[in-house]
């Protein structure tokens, strides 16, 4: 088995890395779907509508 490494950071360095690295909660990430081409998207449309066919024919 892998051994655990444990770690203890003083009051002063956690209060260091938390100044460094801020805890932002109303940061809210988006995805972006700019990046998919229109020929993407309609081969994803497609093929849902096949699908939707085929469980239509059941």
């Amino acid at each position: 088995m892998s051994q655990v490494i444990v770690s203890y950071m003083t009051e002063k360095e956690r209060l260091a890395y938390i100044a460094k690295n801020p805890i932002n909660l109303r940061k809210k990430t988006t995805k972006d779907y700019r990046w998919r081409s229109e020929k993407g998207a309609a081969a994803t449309k497609a093929n849902a509508a096949a699908k939707h066919e085929r469980l239509l024919e059941k």
